[in-house]
C-alpha cells in the first residue's frame, strides 16, 4: 500500500508543488524499483493518489496498481473549478486506512512504502515474509529522533499479517500517539509479540535521517513529498542541501547511491560526510498537528 502525494492541508508548514511532483516523480521510482526487485513474487500494488494529477495517475496504472480514488469518484466529489475533490484528499494515516479497506481477504501480508522508499534487494518481499515467521511486525525502524518521537516501525516500510492488522481498530490512527506506525508498533508490543526491526545499516551517514538504508534491504529518502523539515535539524541549509543532493543521485542513478551509502563505492557525491550532532527544534514550522488533524476530520464528516 503507498499514498501517492503528501496532502495539501499544510503539516509540518509544507505545501504540495505539482511541478516539483512531475521534475521529481517519486512514485514512479518507487513502483520502478518494487516491480525490478519482486520478479516472481506474487503481490499486488494498492495507491491511493492524493496528487489527482492526470500525469501520474497515467504513471501508477502503467505499473498495473489498483488506483484509488477512481476517477469517476473524483469527478463526483469536485465542488468547485479547482479541479481538485479536496475531500478526497486526506493525510497519510487516513489514506492508508481507506487503503487497507480495499484490501480483501485473498491478501495474507499487508507491507506499506512510502513513495520516497523503495526495495533495492531481490526478493525483498520473501525476506519481510520471513521476517514475520518468528514475528508479528518487521520493517524500518525509525529511532533517529528519539529525543523527540519514540522509536517505532515506521510506514516507509512496514510489513504485518493482514488478519494480526485487522484486529486493531483503525489501525492507522494517530490517536494516542506522534507517528502512525508508532500505535501498531506499541499495540503488538503491548500484546507480548516481538518485532523485528530494520536497523539503519548505512555505512555513509551524510544526515541523521536523509538518505537511511535499512537492514539493507530498504532505502527511504526521507521528506520526498515535502520540504525537509523534521522534529531535529542539522540546520535548514544543510538539510536542504543533503536532501538535494541525494535526491537528485537517487533519480540519477540508484545503484550507484546505493553503493556509496553502503560503502561499496568511493564518495563521489560530496555530501560532507563531517556533521555536527543534530539539534531539537522547539517548535514545529508551519500549522499544529492536532489543528492540521482536526481539520480534516471534520471536512471529511
Amino acid at each position: 500500500m503507498i499514498v501517492n502525494g503528501f496532502d495539501r492541508i499544510g503539516l509540518w508548514g509544507t505545501t504540495f508543488e505539482e511541478q516539483d511532483a512531475l521534475t521529481y516523480p517519486w512514485i514512479d521510482l518507487c513502483l520502478r524499483e518494487v516491480r525490478r526487485r519482486s520478479d516472481g513474487s506474487n503481490y499486488e500494488v494498492f495507491v491511493w493518489d492524493n496528487s489527482q494529477m492526470p500525469a501520474l495517475r497515467a504513471v501508477i496504472r502503467d505499473y498495473g496498481a489498483r488506483l484509488h480514488p477512481s476517477d469517476e469518484q473524483i469527478a463526483a466529489a469536485r465542488s468547485d473549478d479547482s479541479g481538485v475533490a479536496k475531500s478526497l484528499v486526506l493525510i497519510h494515516a487516513a489514506s492508508l486506512q481507506k487503503l487497507l479497506d480495499e484490501v480483501g481477504d485473498e491478501f495474507e501480508y499487508v507491507i506499506t512504502l512510502d513513495t520516497d522508499a523503495f526495495p533495492i534487494q531481490d526478493g525483498w518481499i520473501e525476506q519481510l515474509k520471513r521476517n514475520l515467521e518468528a514475528t508479528s511486525l518487521t520493517g524500518v525502524w525509525r529511532d533517529e529522533m528519539a529525543l523527540r518521537l519514540g522509536p517505532f516501525v515506521h510506514p516507509s516500510c512496514l510489513a504485518i499479517k493482514r488478519e494480526r492488522l485487522l484486529q486493531l481498530d483503525q489501525p492507522f490512527s494517530f490517536a494516542g500517539v506522534q507517528d502512525v506506525g508508532q500505535r501498531i508498533t506499541y499495540a503488538v508490543l503491548e500484546a507480548g509479540e516481538r518485532i523485528m526491526p530494520l536497523a539503519r545499516s548505512n555505512a555513509r551517514n551524510p544526515h541523521f535521517l536523509i538518505g537511511g538504508i535499512y537492514g539493507d534491504l530498504i532505502y527511504h529518502q526521507a521528506a520526498g513529498s515535502r520540504r525537509p523539515i523534521f522534529r531535529l535539524t542539522e540546520g535548514e541549509g544543510r538539510d536542504a542541501h543533503i536532501y538535494e543532493t541525494l535526491r537528485d543521485a537517487v533519480f540519477g542513478d540508484v545503484d550507484h547511491t546505493m553503493a556509496v551509502l553502503r560503502g561499496a563505492s568511493d564518495d563521489d557525491l560530496n555530501l560532507e560526510w563531517e556533521r555536527s550532532e543534530p539539534q531539537i527544534r522547539i517548535e514545529w514550522p508551519g500549522r499544529g498537528l492536532r489543528e492540521a488533524l482536526d481539520e480534516q476530520e471534520a471536512s471529511n464528516r
